[in-house]
């Protein structure tokens, strides 16, 4: 378990692949992650790869200003079972991250729907991709 921000970029600025690993995959408290990702922006892109981020930290991550972390939150299955994670990102300004939710397989029919009917064609297109795959899927 990752205890401090101060071990967390030891592990994240280590030369040993193991910690490395950790860096990707041992939990921390809530309270640490914010404590990384509000005094230390550079590694909200590692953080947000964590695979055992709660879902407090991945709200603040979904409304990143940097649009590679909030796309990386949308791939999530977590995130998209999350009902204010999901409406979030599927009004996302940048069109990459309302597709990428829309590729989300725990995606909620309901906000799948509305992505069926997004401004971009790109966005659309997955999301009505996505719909087809879940009526094959259940027949």
């Amino acid at each position: 378990m990752i205890t401090s921000l101060s071990e967390y970029e030891s592990l994240l600025n280590s030369d040993d692949v193991e910690d490395r690993h950790r860096v990707a995959r041992d939990s921390a408290p809530a309270e640490v992650w914010l404590k990384i990702i509000s005094e230390m922006p550079k590694y909200r892109p590692y953080v947000v790869q964590n695979k055992t981020l709660p879902l407090d930290v991945l709200r603040v991550l979904a409304q990143d200003v940097d649009r590679d972390v909030r796309f990386t939150v949308a791939m999530r299955r977590a995130a998209a079972k999350d009902e204010t994670i999901a409406d979030l990102l599927a009004s996302d300004s940048d069109a990459g991250v309302r597709a990428a939710l829309a590729k989300n397989p725990k995606l909620r029919q309901t906000v799948l729907q509305r992505l069926a009917g997004d401004e971009d064609d790109w966005v659309r297109e997955c999301a009505e991709n996505s719909l087809a795959q879940r009526t094959q899927s259940s027949t």
